[in-house]
């Protein structure tokens, strides 16, 4: 058992993960065939696709019969449970063991793949599923034993958490190195003054444009002082910052998420005027990963600050947030991932914006309202 939860937390991906089960406790529990199948982990519904099948050749087209008709027919679909999650059960403990053999489901959907018995199992962690499994054996062959139960009980919350950190997991870290790489881009341009602070609004990093203008915003008193980092800025910015903050904790507060919609504003300080901005740094739904802000502000030309206040092309609330994320270079499914609407409602958003500013695409969107603006 112990070879066995070494190799599989190993893998590198999900199908690797499987397969290497499936092999390794195929010395511990013979069976002739397997299956793997995902579950949606909001809704904790079997998918009907996605299945990793073993020795069951023509399992594509089978894993879409039982999704659409064979799972309600299914023994073992109590499965799906939340109090049988790692909890392995077996036909016979639904089915007499005289009856195995009859009825529609096993001579419609398991004979012609050569089933006899299951040994299935409802992995999760936490209370949540993240995928279900299942070992069979054919005709001539006996039942599996309560031993083998066991053994595919203590080897599931190892596998669980294995197939876990190769899905969730894995998104949350892609999710904050795309993050940090985003705060590293800003951070080093020579131009722009960047600062990441966390949910309390305390400083964590700030580049050197930052300091420059942070001491330029601030009075030496209150540097001298060491002054929270939120008293340094201009009132405007402060107020941005703390209506980023409450949207964010009224979302969270509702088990929303931490995606919101970045925001902007120009300021004006020392006679001078600068394009501040404002977005959530690194977005996750997770309560041990708490979410960090990215403010930037960057100086304007005169005539730069007369084409934001002058053009004005009717954009709807919705259609100013999803122009935003365009701008920073969001793609469509992000856009709506962030802002928790469809990415077909996005691309009638953008189809909206197009026609307000006469453009044809994204790179004409952009240039229209950006890249114009510096020349």
């Amino acid at each position: 058992m112990w070879k066995t939860l070494e190799r599989v937390s190993a893998a590198q991906d999900t199908d690797e993960l499987v397969k290497t089960f499936f092999i390794e406790i195929k010395r511990l529990i013979p069976h002739r065939s397997a299956v793997y199948f995902p579950v949606d982990l909001v809704t904790q519904i079997p998918s009907g696709t996605g299945h990793i099948a073993i020795n069951l050749p023509d399992y594509i087209e089978a894993g879409k019969r039982y999704g659409f008709y064979y799972y309600a027919l299914d023994p073992l679909k109590a499965l799906t449970l939340p109090s049988n999650i790692n909890k392995p059960k077996k036909t016979t403990d639904y089915v007499h063991p005289d009856k195995v053999t009859e009825g529609e489901y096993y001579n419609d959907f398991l004979k012609p793949l050569g089933i006899v018995y299951c040994l299935g199992c409802n992995i999760g962690l936490n209370g949540k599923s993240v995928g279900g499994l299942a070992l069979h054996r054919g005709v001539g062959v006996k039942d599996f034993t309560e031993r083998e139960r066991a053994i595919l009980g203590h080897l599931a919350p190892h596998l669980a958490y294995s197939a876990y950190n190769l899905t969730v997991g894995r998104k949350k870290s892609t999710v904050t190195k795309k993050g940090k790489k985003r705060a590293d881009d800003y951070h080093s341009n020579a131009s722009m003054a960047v600062w990441t602070l966390d949910i309390d609004l305390n400083l964590i990093s700030q580049n050197v444009e930052g300091l420059k203008l942070g001491e330029k915003w601030s009075s030496r008193k209150q540097l001298a002082d060491k002054s929270p980092f939120i008293s340094l800025i201009p009132i405007q910015v402060a107020k941005m910052l703390l209506a980023v903050v409450s949207q964010l904790n009224e979302r969270q507060e509702y088990g929303m998420g931490a995606y919101v919609s970045s925001r902007n504003m120009i300021v004006k300080r020392g006679g001078e005027n600068y394009m501040c901005a404002c977005s959530i740094l690194t977005p996750c739904r997770s309560d041990k990963m708490k979410p960090a802000l990215l403010l930037t502000a960057e100086l304007m030309a005169k005539r730069e600050k007369a084409s934001y206040a002058e053009i004005s092309y009717d954009f709807t609330p919705r259609e100013e947030e999803i122009t935003a994320l365009v701008a920073q270079g969001y793609k469509n499914s992000e856009i709506a991932e962030k802002l928790f609407i469809m990415a077909e409602t996005v691309k009638g958003h953008l189809k909206s914006v197009y026609r307000k500013t006469g453009v044809r695409n994204r790179g004409g969107l952009i240039s229209k309202l950006f890249i114009s603006r510096r020349e």
